[in-house]
């Protein structure tokens, strides 16, 4: 058995035992992250400076060089965005990945003509904001983005979501640039 494969037995059994902690992992290539659990469920992924979803796609059939579990208390808050434990098994057990677009986020969190029901923010506007938001305010623009952007139903919601954590200016800026863009 491999150790990615023995990582996920391990992970499956803290699931089924109901426990709550840290499972710390590295890969060959030199790359680490964690799995919180709380009473047994996934909460939160991360891994080569990646979180949630796109810390799952990249995860998938990873080579890993050691893991570890931590029965540590902690305060996170729960990523909403990720599907439920056995979802996440059952990806990281099929060795395989979701296709990404180009600015990594998976192709399922992108709208779809075929299906209005899902409406998320075009992958276009998702970059546009991304790449103007990391000018403005740094490497904090990835996290913002995860929160606030990826899962937006339009580029309205994603501005108006955002606004509540940027100052007047950099909301201001962000919105000039989707209207000369023609995506507000």
């Amino acid at each position: 058995m491999s150790k990615y494969q023995d990582f996920i037995q391990a992970l499956q059994n803290y699931c089924d035992t109901a426990v709550s902690g840290y499972i710390f992992f590295t890969s060959t290539d030199n790359r680490s992250g964690r799995v919180v659990l709380d009473d047994g469920n996934i909460i939160s992924i991360s891994y080569a400076n990646q979180r949630g979803n796109r810390a799952l796609n990249a995860l998938a059939g990873v080579e890993l060089d050691n893991y570890r579990y931590d029965q540590l208390m902690f305060a996170g808050l729960p990523d909403r965005r990720l599907p439920d434990s056995a979802t996440i098994l059952q990806q990281l057990s099929a060795n395989v990945r979701q296709p990404a677009s180009a600015s990594g986020i998976p192709k399922a969190m992108t709208a779809t003509a075929a299906d209005n029901s899902t409406a998320r923010i075009s992958e276009a506007a998702v970059t546009l904001i991304e790449d103007k938001l990391t000018d403005l305010i740094g490497p904090m623009a990835g996290l913002l983005c995860e929160d606030y952007v990826y899962n937006a139903k339009s580029t309205t919601a994603a501005l108006t979501a955002l606004s509540t954590e940027l100052s007047d200016d950099e909301s201001k800026a962000l919105k000039q640039l989707l209207i000369a863009n023609k995506m507000l």
